[in-house]
């Protein structure tokens, strides 16, 4: 996702680990320590803003402490072993859209990670929350998404305001459909995921290869290959991914 933090022209390319995990999260991250990639340097966003260990975005879910100059800091650890700590701050948030254009919206609360590690360190500048808590970027942002390619389905309410709860009725792999109700979830061997994997690995002509941890499905990628069209099928809407 293109975005832009502060007055800082720095291009900001934000992870979305595994899906289940990203739409969990509350809190959006920049880091400003060493990666391959180009920073965020807060002391060249004049909109950059320290939020005292008084402010109410100060008390949150999330481990924070003071520091000896009464600014709010936060530590983080993620389920893939990546960890970030640093500063919470308000800056403006720039988002492209589908027509090119920009749109910012102000006082947005970000966490500036001065200290940030895992397996993924030097292959991202940062997180991007879409979950449903309070400091999430889709919750600070609150106007609902229109526009060409939007669609809409219910959400189902649960117990946790964290995670998003959807009527998935099935999965398309191409031109196979593989219903929810046809599969049985008891067993991970037998369930919708493993349908899914075979689903994309009978469609790919190409040369499989071993991967990182957790990733199955990887392939050569010196010859070129068509992957086949993935769509979640929910309550009356359709989603391509």
């Amino acid at each position: 996702m293109p975005c832009v933090s502060g007055n800082n022209p720095t291009l900001l390319l934000f992870r979305l680990i595994q899906q289940a995990i990203s739409f969990g999260l509350n809190a959006n991250i920049v880091h400003s320590v060493p990666s391959k990639w180009p920073l965020f340097d807060p002391s060249q966003s004049s909109t950059y803003q320290l939020i005292s260990c008084n402010a109410s975005q100060c008390n949150n879910p999330f481990q924070t402490t003071c520091s000896s100059n009464n600014s709010c800091q936060y530590s983080l650890n993620y389920p893939d072993d990546s960890y970030s700590n640093g500063d919470i701050a308000f800056d403006i948030i720039s988002l492209a859209t589908t027509t090119s254009a920009i749109v910012s919206v102000l006082e947005i609360v970000i966490g500036c990670g001065h200290n940030n590690g895992g397996p993924s360190k030097e292959r991202n500048l940062g997180i991007i929350s879409l979950g449903g808590g309070e400091l999430s970027l889709i919750s600070q942002i609150g106007s609902p998404i229109v526009g060409d390619g939007v669609v809409l389905t219910l959400l189902i309410k649960l117990s946790s305001p964290t995670f998003y709860f959807l009527n998935l009725e099935a999965i398309s792999v191409g031109n196979k459909r593989i219903n929810y109700t046809d599969v049985s979830l008891g067993n991970p061997d037998e369930g919708i995921y493993w349908e899914l994997e075979l689903a994309v690995a009978t469609q790919i002509n190409a040369t499989r290869v071993q991967g990182l941890e957790g990733l199955s499905l990887c392939y050569d990628a010196k010859i070129e290959f068509v992957v086949p069209n993935i769509t979640m099928h929910f309550t009356d809407a359709d989603v391509k991914l």
